[in-house]
């Protein structure tokens, strides 16, 4: 939903997580890591209109990127299996 793009627009200070512009008057886009529409949190991304289309490519690269990408950032929640 909207507020949720919002969010992780928010997140990511309104900026490109592949290339760095920032938003300039176009709300950058919200991408799915992985294509999974229906199970979204947290595997959303900001990115610039060029760089969507770019991760819609080469998916299992971009996937693994991004993954890594919210994972340095903290933004990944692992629970070890017991």
């Amino acid at each position: 939903n909207n507020e949720l793009k919002e969010a992780v627009r928010n997140r990511d200070n309104k900026t490109c997580q592949l290339c760095g512009i920032k938003e300039n008057g176009k709300r950058l886009h919200v991408h799915h890591i992985h294509y999974d529409k229906e199970n979204c949190n947290p595997d959303l991304i900001t990115l610039c209109n060029s760089c969507n289309s770019k991760a819609n490519g080469n998916r299992n690269y971009y996937e693994s990127l991004f993954m890594n990408t919210l994972n340095s950032k903290g933004l990944l929640f692992w629970s070890k299996m017991k």
